[in-house]
């Protein structure tokens, strides 16, 4: 839960700040991808789970990560383009 916490608090500043700074969001989901992959990749691995950091763990991470980037792209299209929400609130 501390680490699901902590990326929760990264993203969700990430995708705001972008935005504050007019940063349009589609953007936004890539630098908070960019930015996350890693970073919740090594919680996980340190934290969580207690291993080494290891370059294919981070890949099969990252992996599943990006096969759940379509549906949040997705979601973001529909509140903000579509039903016209800000985007801190639909974040």
């Amino acid at each position: 839960m501390v680490v699901g916490v902590i990326c929760a608090a990264i993203y969700n500043g990430i995708i705001i700040t972008c935005d504050a700074l007019g940063i349009h969001y589609l953007v936004a989901l890539v630098i908070g991808f960019l930015v996350l992959a890693p970073v919740g990749y090594a919680l996980h691995s340190l934290y969580t789970f207690q291993r080494d950091l290891e370059h294919m763990r981070f890949l099969r991470y990252a992996s599943g990560m990006l096969a759940a980037f379509p549906i949040n792209l997705a979601l973001m299209v529909l509140l903000v383009s579509g039903i016209k929400l800000s985007v801190p609130a639909a974040t």
